[in-house]
């Protein structure tokens, strides 16, 4: 499964609370594989969108994590 809004993404490229529980849902609900789209690794280029997910910081880092168990919880699986 992949395709989200790009609005609930943190507007510091963290995992938003909503973009979290957008993923857990998806996972609940029986999807098995989720793909959270783009993600840059890097903080000063590789940006498409403003509000895209990062994982550069600690601070960015824990928010996926977050992410990864929620939908872990559910038996789903997440690429990054």
């Amino acid at each position: 499964m992949f395709g989200r809004r790009k609005d609930i993404t943190h507007h510091l490229s963290e995992a938003s609370p909503e973009l979290i529980q957008f993923y857990e849902d998806r996972a609940r609900g029986g999807c098995g594989l989720i793909f959270t789209e783009f993600t840059r690794v890097d903080e000063t280029s590789g940006a498409c969108n403003p509000n895209q997910l990062c994982i550069v910081t600690r601070k960015h880092i824990r928010s996926v994590q977050r992410m990864a168990e929620q939908v872990h919880r559910h038996g789903a699986r997440i690429f990054a």
